[in-house]
């Protein structure tokens, strides 16, 4: 009993916890996702306007 007295408050911190880091996870995926879309632009660009 006790045993699950003390496992109960520590299970919504780690599903809080791994949420967290779910959505963060999910940040971080979608801009490497959006940023290589975006930068081989960007230096192409000027790269094209100064030769």
């Amino acid at each position: 009993m006790y045993a699950e007295t003390r496992y109960v408050p520590r299970t919504p911190r780690s599903i809080s916890l791994g949420g967290s880091l779910a959505v963060s996870g999910l940040l971080i995926a979608g801009l490497i996702s959006f940023v290589p879309n975006i930068v081989p632009m960007v230096p192409d660009e000027p790269l094209k306007i100064f030769t």
